[in-house]
C-alpha cells in the first residue's frame, strides 16, 4: 500500500470518530418576505459524510468534463460544491450536542412574586445607580427654583413608582397620550396616576432622570459614545445572561429603540416600523423570544477601549462568545451570513443557517439564474460541502432566495409545505429567525415612550406552573401595581395631601382609611377656602366639617343626624 493511499484511509477513520448528524425538531411559523422568510418548517434528521471530498476535488481539474458534472464552482472560480449528497452516518455531530438545559437558571427560580421578578434584572444596584445619578443633577439645578420643596430629592422608590406609571401608560396605550389628561380628576383621567404623584412631580422626574454622573461624562465621552447608559446598559445585560439559559436555537438581528432626538449614532432603517432611532444588535433565544445579549451600535468610536470593530462577523462572534462550543445553531439573515462566519462557527461547536446575499463569490452562478427557462417555479439546487450546504430555492418567478447551512447536510424537502416544495433548510429557518421581530413587536404592542422588556415575563412564566400563566397586559399592569404601591402607601399617610387623594391612596393600597386628630389643621379666621374644591376656584367658606376639621363650602357640606354622626369614617367619607 503506497502512501498515498495510507494517508486516505486515516483520513477517512479521522472522518469516522468526528461525523454525526442532527436530530432536532422546530415549529414552524408563516410565510412572509422572501427574502428573510420561505416558511414553515419540521426539521428530519439530516446526517454527516463518512468521505472526505478533499482528495477527489483535487484530482479534478476545473474544465475537466468530470469535474464538470459532479461539482458546481462559485464566481471566485475556487469553491466546489458537490451536486450529489454525501454519504451519511447516523451518529449524532459533536457540534450538535447541547451541553446546557435551556430555561431559568437557579438564580431566577421559586421567587415569591411577579416584582422579585423585574428586580432580577433591574435590580437594587441599577435602581440605586439611578436614584443617586438623578439626585446630583437636581442638587446642581435646585436653585433656578424659588420653592424649594419643587426641586427635592428623589428616592429608589418614587423612582420604581415612576418605572411603574411608564409600564401602566403602555398598557393602558397611553404612551403618547397627553399626561394633563392622564392626570385629569373629573372623571376622564386614570386615577392611579394623581394618586401616585402629582403631574408636576412626574414632570420633574423625567426631566431630571439621569443615568451616569454628569460630573465626569464629558470625560468619558471622549472616548465612549454611550457614557451616559454604558455603565446600566452592560448591568442590565449581565442580569440577563445571568439569569435564563438559551434553548439549542437562537438568532442574531438588529432592533431598533425609536428615537429622533440628538443622538451621534442614531440609525435610519427603513424596513423597521420607527425607522430612525438607535440600533441595537440583540441574540435572542428562538423558541422562548428572551434577549439574551445585547449590543448597541455606535459607529465609529474613538480611539480607546471601545473602539471596535463593526463587520457583521466580528458583531455575532462577539454576541455569540459566552455560548461558543455549546453545541447551539445560530440562525441570521443574509447582512450576517457568510462561508467564512459558517467556518469560524463550526469551529466553535456552533452551526449556522442563514440567507446569503447574491454577490458572494462563493456562489455559483447558476444558483442566481432567476429567469432561466429551464428553472422551474419551486425547484431548489442543491451544493454540499463536507461542512456546509448551500441551497437555490426558486418561489417566484423573479425571486430566487440562497441558504446557507452548517447544520443540514442533505436534501430533504418538507412534506408539509405541498406543492411549494421548499427544503427543509427553508422551513426550519423561517421557524427560528423571527424571533428578535417577534421581540420587536411585544416592545411595541405596549408602548411607553421606551422600549418596555418583556424578559422578567419569560422569567415569571418559565418559573411558575402553567396555571398561574397570565396574558402579557395582564402581568405588565401587575408588575406595575406592585412598583406603585410602596409610594402609594407613602402619600396615603401624608397629612399635608388632600384628604381624597389620601382616601383614594388608602383604597387602592388596600389599607384602612384613618385621620389622625393630632394633626388636624387649627382654624384661625372666620372663614377659609374649601378642601374639596379645586385652588383655581378659591371657594371660600365659613363652614368647616366637625370631624376633619377642614373648611367646606356649601356644595360640599351636608348636615346629618347624630346617629350618622356615630357610624364608620368610611361612610361619612361617602356622604362628603
Amino acid at each position: 500500500m503506497d502512501e498515498r493511499e495510507q494517508n486516505r484511509i486515516l483520513s477517512l477513520l479521522d472522518d469516522v470518530n468526528d461525523s454525526s448528524s442532527d436530530n432536532d425538531q422546530v415549529g414552524g411559523m408563516s410565510d412572509e418576505e422572501v427574502d428573510d422568510y420561505v416558511e414553515e418548517n419540521v426539521e428530519k434528521e439530516s446526517s454527516d459524510s463518512e468521505h472526505d471530498i478533499s482528495e477527489t476535488e483535487d484530482d479534478l481539474d476545473v474544465g475537466s468534463d468530470l469535474s464538470r458534472s459532479k461539482f458546481y464552482f462559485g464566481k471566485d472560480k475556487q469553491t466546489k460544491w458537490l451536486k450529489d449528497v454525501l454519504p451519511s452516518n447516523v451518529r449524532t455531530r459533536s457540534h450538535n450536542i447541547i451541553t446546557h438545559l435551556p430555561g431559568c437558571k437557579p438564580v431566577a427560580k421559586n421567587k415569591s412574586n411577579i416584582v422579585d421578578y423585574f428586580h432580577l434584572l433591574f435590580d437594587n444596584v441599577i435602581i440605586r445607580i439611578i436614584t443617586s445619578c438623578t439626585n446630583k443633577y437636581i442638587i446642581s439645578i435646585a436653585g433656578n427654583f424659588e420653592r424649594e420643596r419643587d426641586a427635592n430629592p428623589t428616592s429608589e422608590s418614587e423612582i420604581e413608582s415612576l418605572i411603574g406609571l411608564l409600564i401602566l401608560a403602555g398598557v393602558n396605550r397611553s404612551g403618547r397620550q397627553n399626561l394633563e389628561d392622564l392626570w385629569d380628576q373629573s372623571g376622564f383621567g386614570v386615577e392611579i396616576f394623581h394618586v401616585t404623584m402629582s403631574l408636576k412631580r412626574f414632570r420633574f422626574l423625567l426631566r431630571c432622570l439621569r443615568f451616569d454622573d454628569m460630573g465626569d461624562r464629558i470625560q468619558r465621552r471622549e472616548i465612549d459614545k454611550l457614557a451616559p447608559i454604558r455603565e446600566l446598559f452592560e448591568l442590565f445585560v449581565e442580569n440577563c445572561k445571568k439569569c435564563f439559559s438559551p434553548s439549542e436555537y437562537v438568532t442574531i438581528d438588529e432592533q431598533l429603540v425609536k428615537f429622533r432626538g440628538r443622538c451621534p449614532f442614531r440609525v435610519y432603517l427603513p424596513n423597521k416600523p420607527a425607522k430612525y432611532g438607535v440600533k441595537i444588535f440583540a441574540l435572542v433565544d428562538a423558541k422562548m423570544m428572551y434577549t439574551w445579549n445585547m449590543e448597541v451600535y455606535c459607529a465609529k468610536q474613538p480611539v480607546g477601549p471601545y473602539n471596535i470593530s463593526n463587520p457583521p462577523s466580528d458583531v455575532v462572534m462577539r454576541l455569540m462568545n459566552p455560548i461558543l462550543g455549546s453545541g447551539r445553531n445560530l440562525t441570521t439573515d443574509n447582512w450576517y451570513t457568510s462561508i467564512s462566519l459558517a467556518e469560524n462557527l463550526l469551529k466553535n461547536k456552533i452551526t449556522l443557517v442563514g440567507t446569503m446575499r447574491k454577490n458572494k463569490k462563493e456562489i455559483p452562478v447558476i444558483f442566481q439564474q432567476q429567469f432561466s427557462k429551464n428553472r422551474e417555479l419551486n425547484s431548489t439546487i442543491f451544493g454540499f460541502q463536507k461542512d456546509l450546504t448551500l441551497i437555490s430555492y426558486k418561489p417566484k418567478p423573479n425571486k430566487i432566495v440562497i441558504l446557507l447551512s452548517s447544520m443540514h447536510h442533505d436534501a430533504a424537502i418538507d412534506e408539509s409545505t405541498t406543492d411549494a416544495g421548499k427544503p427543509e433548510i427553508i422551513t426550519f429557518y423561517n421557524s427560528t429567525k423571527g424571533a428578535v421581530d417577534t421581540v420587536d413587536e411585544m416592545c411595541g404592542s405596549y408602548d411607553a415612550g421606551r422600549n418596555n422588556r418583556i424578559n422578567s415575563e419569560i422569567l415569571y412564566h418559565c418559573d411558575q406552573l402553567t396555571s398561574n400563566a397570565l396574558k402579557r397586559r395582564v402581568y405588565l399592569r401587575n408588575l406595575a401595581m406592585s412598583l406603585i404601591k410602596p409610594q402609594v402607601l407613602k402619600r396615603a399617610a401624608m397629612q399635608n395631601l388632600p384628604k381624597t387623594i389620601r382616601h383614594k391612596a388608602a383604597r387602592i393600597s388596600g389599607i384602612p382609611f384613618v385621620e389622625t386628630e393630632q394633626n388636624l389643621p387649627k382654624k384661625t379666621g372666620s372663614n377659609g377656602r374649601c378642601a374639596l374644591c379645586p385652588r383655581s376656584e378659591d371657594k371660600r367658606t365659613r363652614n368647616f366639617c366637625d370631624k376633619c376639621n377642614h373648611w367646606v363650602c356649601g356644595k360640599h357640606y351636608s348636615k346629618v343626624c347624630s346617629s350618622c354622626m356615630d357610624s364608620s369614617s368610611d361612610v361619612m367619607d361617602d356622604n362628603l
